[in-house]
């Protein structure tokens, strides 16, 4: 089973509509390409959650996939038997995403049927306006994974997303935070990124390290740190064919994870920290009774 949400009530919140820009101008359509491909990245996660134990508790086990994009948690997830809400801003990537869940339904026919996808084209901040709020307390493992965590636009903004996940997680459920440490700068040519090149598309990432302020109530600064990303793409349709250059770009906020690590402790959970590759860290908690 498969259903499609769009978000209601406003689109996607202020703040974030740079990042919304800039997957539906340029991104969105080469995120699963540049990241390695669809499958390469499910194997990827099945991995991962084998490795700590994720199964569904029941056999009507809910997993919430913030940030879904196209798939890279959610295919995996389906597979091992939870049913699940997915939630992009990105139409083209939830678009790609119904896509591989069919391939998998067409893959598995005959045999026990999938549990249920539900797809929500929204802003994950306004998680409480797209859910309703019967959703409270209901879901048993809820994941934000790749790069969405540092798509947010400032501490405050991580903080209110791990409380609101927290609140619809059921005692003892699981939050997996997953995302890059920009924390560590790079420098120099360090900082020009050849993310993936074929034989028709060259895509360059140039990273940038600014600051920016937040004020607090009582009218103390807290300094948000955030990295600009300029996506250059060179693409062609076949080698008989002029190159197209394409550009854009949006911010990165730079989380640390203890900042992470401290933030879920606060909302009633049970934490732990696992380093990975390439400065990728995931930040996990479980929901106290």
């Amino acid at each position: 089973m498969l259903s499609d949400t769009k978000e209601t009530g406003g689109s996607t919140v202020e703040n974030n509509s740079q990042v919304k820009a800039h997957y539906d101008a340029l991104l969105g359509r080469t995120y699963t390409w540049m990241m390695g491909g669809a499958s390469t990245n499910f194997e990827e996660n099945r991995k991962f959650f084998d490795l700590h134990g994720l199964r569904p508790p029941t056999v009507d086990a809910k997993a919430l996939d913030l940030g879904c994009g196209s798939g890279f948690q959610a295919i995996p997830l389906l597979e091992l038997g939870y049913a699940v809400i997915a939630i992009d801003m990105s139409a083209d990537l939830l678009q790609e995403l119904k896509g591989h869940k069919e391939a998998l339904a067409r893959k598995v026919s005959g045999q026990s049927p999938l549990p249920s996808l539900t797809l929500i084209e929204g802003d994950i901040l306004r998680l409480r306006a797209l859910l309703p709020s019967d959703a409270l307390a209901s879901v048993d493992l809820a994941v934000c994974m790749g790069d969405t965590l540092t798509h947010l636009q400032s501490t405050a903004q991580v903080q209110s997303l791990v409380k609101n996940a927290v609140s619809f997680l059921k005692p003892g459920g699981t939050l997996i935070l997953h995302f890059r440490d920009l924390t560590r700068h790079l420098e120099g040519t360090d900082r020009f990124l050849p993310c993936r090149t074929d034989e028709n598309n060259i895509f360059t990432c140039v990273l940038e390290y600014e600051e920016a302020q937040e004020t607090f109530l009582d009218g103390r600064d807290k300094e948000d740190r955030f990295v600009l990303i300029n996506d250059l793409l060179y693409t062609r349709p076949d080698a008989s064919a002029p190159w197209t250059f394409k550009k854009s770009q949006y911010k990165k906020l730079e989380v640390p994870p203890e900042e992470v690590l401290k933030m879920m402790q606060d909302a009633g959970m049970d934490t732990s920290f696992h380093p990975l590759a390439f400065g990728v860290v995931a930040v996990m908690g479980r929901k106290k009774p």
